[in-house]
């Protein structure tokens, strides 16, 4: 185990406590201060991260991850993707999969296309694992960690069989992805399926990543997020437009999930340049840049 500078990422570097490096793997943890945010970037070669203390939410072209304590997400490599760190901060544990180790072990097939998150509890295990290999390294931390990280690869295919998309997973995101109104509920999402809603809760959580819940938010977010840039209507009505209780929801949500409140957006947005009237504003899943397909 040896003292590092950063995490391996394309534009900055992140503050790593420790590194361990064998065959083509990587361990290492990162601390993340409180209230950071991270722009677009992205990461050289594919990886877990698994989150040991506070949160951070992140956004990527295909939705948003809000992960906290014990939650354990993938990203292919490459992948571009931008984080706003909780004001407690977070402390990730990583383990990035180099391209040589993934061609010698012929298991490159076997990770998932984009962004996920695994509740899996094998996946959770082997990340632990790996943790204390990198806290605790020995001669034979070489060898343990090989073994580990196929079991971990191995885990997340199992994870991913079987889950072709059913048909009606296009009207759930059709109504997921809707901008304004009244926000579905879990039963309306199940009435318009066809299916018992705690099924289209794990579906949802299959194929998109994230909950329902984070789905929904990430999208009504986006919408305020564009209204606020590029108009004038007051934030109270953009907020209840957007589906959220009141401009007090929003606030709390859009402080938590980028670390800025909707009247500092606002009067940033007019230092950069002046705001178009609502008349001429563009909402909808096309107008934000950090919406799923």
């Amino acid at each position: 185990m040896q003292s590092a500078i950063g995490h391996g990422v394309r534009g900055f570097r992140v503050p790593t406590t420790s590194r361990f490096s064998s065959n083509g793997l990587v361990l290492s943890e990162t601390l993340h201060e409180g209230g950071a945010s991270h722009a677009d970037h992205a990461h050289e070669s594919a990886y877990f991260d698994m989150v040991l203390a506070g949160a951070h939410v992140e956004q990527f072209a295909g939705g948003c991850f809000e992960l906290v304590r014990s939650h354990l997400a993938y990203r292919p490599a490459g992948s571009r993707h931008r984080n706003r760190v909780s004001t407690a901060g977070a402390r990730c544990f990583n383990i990035e999969l180099g391209r040589e180790w993934l061609i010698r072990h012929d298991v490159t097939s076997l990770l998932p296309a984009g962004p996920r998150t695994f509740e899996d509890h094998r996946l959770k295990h082997s990340m632990w694992r790996l943790a204390r290999e990198l806290r605790s390294p020995d001669p034979w931390s070489s060898l343990a960690v090989d073994g580990i990280a196929i079991e971990l690869v191995a885990h997340s295919a199992r994870c991913r069989t079987g889950t072709r998309p059913p048909h009606w997973l296009a009207t759930v995101r059709e109504l997921l992805h809707q901008p304004t109104g009244i926000p579905p509920t879990l039963a309306d999402l199940g009435r318009a399926a066809g299916v018992h809603p705690s099924h289209v809760a794990r579906v949802v959580r299959r194929h998109f990543g994230c909950s329902v819940g984070e789905v929904l938010r990430s999208h009504r977010l986006a919408a305020a997020v564009e209204r606020i840039k590029a108009t004038t209507v007051p934030l109270s009505v953009i907020a209840l437009d957007c589906g959220f209780c009141d401009q007090a929801h929003l606030t709390r949500v859009m402080r938590r999930m980028m670390g800025v409140t909707p009247g500092r957006l606002r009067r940033e947005t007019i230092g950069a340049a002046r705001p178009r009237t609502a008349a001429t504003s563009k909402t909808g899943p096309e107008a934000s840049p950090i919406l799923p397909e």
